[in-house]
């Protein structure tokens, strides 16, 4: 059984002064956030948890002070009997338009044994006064780890929302340098201090994050013998050069079995209808899939319309054309 709770909200104010100059009378703002209560946004039970489920449990959050504020959530997840939580995967869901889900939300710890916390990014100039903004958390529980000990067990998931002023250097101040970290544009949440099986494991192997790049939300994504897809998952475009990263799915052989061997990918990038690049791959496919090919040096803005075409034994599949 799985219980998710509200996540509570504190506030963290951080505020400079000086003396009074003349009768001038300064208002010091305030910093508040309203926590808000779990929704498992696909409607899934949380009553009966079965070995390798996923969830995504979202929480909405609102600025209900008067100054802009930037927030991070520290996540309290467990198993009510003490149980180890190996067994658990939790990754933020990734920003996606077409689920209506826009939020940048990354995972920070620490140290071994420390908080886990996840960050809001993108609002470099805070969240005005009365905005909200959502945090969906995608919660997997690993098939073989689950095991006869987990039955009929509880886990809890809940948390506390912490805001902070943007101004000033107020968030660098308050929450030192894991602010920094989270901001550099190569940061990457490792899972270092989590279980080793984490470490390198490949959160497309999770139906629920993958759905987050599935071109088609209605799609099952199932093709026919001898095809696949293509998901184009990120372009991270800075001063005109980008880093592609794209996903081949579902390949099957002539029979309709998924292929769990290495195949040679002919690939084209396309940037605005333009190829822009394009190489011969071998690429090692598990289950059908081969994820996150990335592709480096790639000339393309953030606006441009970006596409990828690959041939796989006489078969062309193309992406959907995306802006990332």
């Amino acid at each position: 059984m799985i219980s998710i709770s509200l996540i509570a909200a504190s506030t963290m104010a951080w505020f400079t002064g000086s003396d009074d100059a003349g009768e001038a009378q300064f208002t010091a703002g305030t910093v508040k956030v309203t926590g808000g209560d779990a929704v498992e946004i696909n409607g899934k039970s949380l009553g009966i948890v079965n070995p390798g489920d996923c969830y995504v449990i979202s929480w909405t959050f609102k600025n209900d002070g008067t100054k802009k504020i930037q927030l991070r959530t520290e996540l309290d997840y467990k198993w009510l009997n003490s149980l180890d939580k190996d067994n658990i995967f939790i990754i933020p869901a990734p920003v996606n338009e077409e689920f209506g889900y826009e939020y940048d939300w990354v995972l920070h710890q620490e140290a071994e044994g420390e908080p886990v916390y996840a960050y809001l990014k993108g609002y470099p100039n805070g969240l005005q006064p009365n905005d909200e903004v959502e945090l969906r958390l995608i919660v997997y529980f690993d098939g073989e780890m689950t095991d006869n000990d987990y039955q009929g067990e509880e886990f809890t998931l809940g948390g506390k929302v912490e805001a902070v002023q943007t101004t000033n250097g107020a968030p660098s101040a308050v929450w030192g340098i894991a602010w920094d970290e989270i901001n550099d544009e190569n940061y990457s949440f490792d899972y270092n201090f989590w279980y080793e099986y984490w470490h390198d494991f490949d959160p497309m192997n999770v139906k629920c994050y993958a759905a987050y790049f599935n071109d088609d939300p209605e799609d099952p994504e199932d093709t026919k013998p001898g095809e696949f897809k293509i998901v184009l998952n990120s372009t991270k475009p800075k001063d005109g050069i980008a880093t592609v990263d794209f996903h081949i799915h579902d390949l099957k052989d002539e029979m309709g079995k998924k292929i769990n061997s290495f195949r040679d990918v002919n690939y084209k990038i396309l940037v605005n209808g333009s190829i822009v690049y394009e190489s011969t791959v071998n690429l090692e496919f598990k289950s059908g899939n081969a994820n996150n090919h990335i592709v480096n040096n790639i000339a393309g803005n953030k606006k441009d319309n970006w596409k990828v075409i690959a041939e796989i034994d006489g078969t062309t599949i193309e992406s959907k054309e995306k802006k990332l």
